[in-house]
């Protein structure tokens, strides 16, 4: 038989099961609505694609390290993430491809640092909405 300990893990099991084994969906969609206070419908979208929760928190952590005080970070980031970036990535997609962050150019950085400049005010959304358009169909990183 199969034993799973810390001899043969190399780590203690309840370590090894929190490193190594992924977020149970339930799980995921609970840590988004509490860790950041997401609405539970905003969280359902996000949590459906592994790449897109990557992207929302590495954003998030790109606006937090440049507006530290700022306040509702992660919910203008989600809304960027599944209001804008989900359209343009429907755009290029067909009726048999996921909607999927995977098929995004555009990074969590890239969007966190569009998120900084939205909300202080060196651009305004309709600006935002352009530039996002062009790092997504022109690559630029």
């Amino acid at each position: 038989p199969l034993v799973l300990n810390e001899q043969t893990l190399g780590v203690p099991l309840e370590e090894f099961i929190s490193n190594c084994l992924p977020e149970l969906p339930e799980q995921l969609l609970e840590r988004l609505t509490e860790q950041y206070k997401l609405p539970e419908d905003t969280a359902l979208i996000i949590s459906h694609d592994k790449f897109a929760v990557e992207l929302f928190e590495d954003a998030v952590k790109t606006v937090r390290s440049e507006l530290p005080q700022s306040n509702k970070v992660e919910s203008n980031v989600a809304n960027w993430l599944c209001n804008n970036l989900f359209a343009l990535i429907k755009e290029v997609g067909d009726d048999d491809t996921a909607v999927s962050v995977q098929n995004s150019t555009v990074s969590g950085k890239q969007l966190g640092e569009l998120v900084v400049l939205l909300l202080d005010g060196t651009i305004s959304t309709p600006m935002g909405k352009k530039i996002l358009r062009v790092m997504f169909y022109d690559d630029i990183g």
